[in-house]
C-alpha cells in the first residue's frame, strides 16, 4: 500500500510536466490593415535555441501604398521560454523613413536588466526605468505570451503592456467563443475571442482553437486588433496563410 501511495504521488507530480507545452519555431505572414487600408505584409518568425528565443517582425508597405507610406519597421524581441515560463527579455525596433531624398533611421531599445526594464535611448538626465515582471510584454509578443498561457492553462489576467513611455496594466474585458475567416479556408473556423484594455488602448484577439492548425500551434493568433485612443487609429493584423 505504501509503495502504491508513493507511485501515485510521483505520477501526480509528473503530470504538469508531461503536459507542459512550449511554442515551436514558426514563420507566419500577416496582412496589415491601418485605417481601412491594406499596408502590406508583416513577416514574423519565432525561433529558439535551448531556452533563448527570438521573435522578429519585418513590415514594409507594398504596392500602391508604398508611394504614400514611406516607412518600414523591423522589430526583434528576445524571450526566455521553458516548461514553466515565457519571460520577456528585450525589445528592439528599427524604423526606417524615406523623406525628401533622405533616409532617416531611428532605433528604440527596451531591455531587462536585473529587476528593471530600461529604455536605452532615454535622455541621460531623465532615465526611464520600470520594475521588471514576468507578466510584462510589448505589443508584438503579447499575443504569443497569451498563446503560451492558454496552452498551459495559465491565467491571462494581470498582464502588463510595456513600451518606451511606460507600463500599462491590461484589464480583461471579455472572453468568449467566436469564429474567424481565414483566406485559405472556405468556412469560418472556431476561435477564442479576447478583449483587453489599458488606459490608452483596446486590444482584441482571435486565437485559433485546437485542431485548426497543425499540432503545436493551438491558440495561434489569427487576428490581432489594436485601437489607440491617443491617435484614434486602429491597426489590425490578420493571418495570411498557415504558419510554417
Amino acid at each position: 500500500m505504501f509503495r502504491s501511495l508513493l507511485l501515485s504521488i510521483f505520477l501526480v507530480c509528473l503530470a504538469p510536466l508531461s503536459f507542459a507545452q512550449t511554442l515551436p519555431n514558426f514563420k507566419a505572414n500577416f496582412d496589415v490593415q491601418f485605417m481601412g487600408f491594406n499596408l502590406g505584409t508583416a513577416k514574423q518568425q519565432f525561433s529558439c535555441q535551448n531556452n533563448l528565443c527570438t521573435l522578429t517582425s519585418v513590415a514594409k508597405p507594398e504596392g500602391l501604398v508604398a508611394k504614400f507610406v514611406n516607412e518600414s519597421t523591423v522589430e526583434t524581441i528576445k524571450i526566455q521560454q521553458n516548461d514553466t515560463l515565457f519571460r520577456w527579455l528585450s525589445y528592439h525596433k528599427t524604423l526606417t523613413r524615406h523623406k525628401s531624398g533622405r533616409t532617416i533611421i531611428k532605433q528604440m531599445d527596451l531591455v531587462r536588466q536585473n529587476n528593471q526594464v530600461i529604455y536605452l535611448q532615454a535622455d541621460a538626465l531623465m532615465p526611464r526605468t520600470w520594475p521588471a515582471s514576468d507578466n510584462l510584454y510589448d505589443t508584438l509578443s503579447l499575443a504569443y505570451a497569451i498563446q503560451y498561457r492558454l496552452l498551459n492553462h495559465r491565467p491571462i489576467t494581470g498582464l502588463i503592456l510595456q513600451d518606451e513611455k511606460g507600463q500599462y496594466p491590461l484589464q480583461l474585458l471579455d472572453r468568449a467563443q467566436d469564429s474567424v475567416e481565414l483566406p485559405w479556408l472556405d468556412d469560418e473556423v472556431p476561435a477564442t475571442y479576447l478583449k483587453f484594455k489599458t488606459n490608452f488602448a483596446t486590444l482584441r484577439l482571435w486565437l485559433l482553437n485546437p485542431g485548426t492548425l497543425k499540432q503545436g500551434l493551438n491558440f495561434f493568433p489569427a487576428v490581432v486588433e489594436v485601437y489607440n485612443k491617443r491617435t484614434d487609429k486602429t491597426v489590425e493584423l490578420s493571418l495570411q496563410s498557415p504558419p510554417k
